[in-house]
């Protein structure tokens, strides 16, 4: 079974280099443009991986990893904002459930090597486990 990425983000371009990012390193995705919808999918469906934007039109990335979390600790989630470079996103981004922070725009590169490193941290873990005990 191919682990699921779900890609809450409003940016289209930036939607679609995760997108990209994320298929690289084995994932399916599905897509959001809005907190809500992203949260009524992540109770439903089985997510080995979340990438949140900083700020949707609904809802706050802060909102959204906080709602994450209350049902879903375990898989990672990876926290997209162009305000990277600002310690106090970066460390309320990880107080509020990432597990890490990406700069907003990033090349394909870097971007694939924070992906990696996140799930490679989380091994052994939920979905992202059940996938690689299948493959």
């Amino acid at each position: 079974m191919t682990p699921r990425a779900l890609i809450i983000q409003d940016f289209d371009g930036f939607a679609f280099a995760l997108r990209r990012m994320a298929e690289e390193a084995g994932f399916s995705c599905r897509e959001t443009d809005l907190g809500e919808e992203g949260l009524d999918w992540a109770r439903t469906e089985d997510f080995a991986l979340y990438i949140v934007d900083d700020n949707l039109p609904d809802m706050s990335g802060f909102a959204i990893l906080r709602a994450l979390r209350r049902f879903d600790s375990i898989s990672p989630a990876i926290f997209t904002t162009t305000a990277a470079h600002d310690a106090d996103i970066v460390a309320a981004a990880i107080d509020h459930g990432a597990d890490a922070v990406m700069a907003m725009p990033c090349t394909p590169a870097q971007g694939a090597v924070i992906l990696r490193a996140t799930c490679a941290s989380t091994r052994g873990f939920g979905p992202l486990r059940r996938a690689w005990e299948a493959a």
